[in-house]
């Protein structure tokens, strides 16, 4: 398994969260 595939991974699921709790709050 490629490491850096699986960061990038964790990078756009935190930012999936990151947003979609920030319209939660908007």
């Amino acid at each position: 398994m490629n490491t850096k595939n699986l960061v990038i991974i964790i990078r756009q699921k935190r930012k999936n969260f990151f947003f979609r709790s920030h319209s939660s709050y908007c």
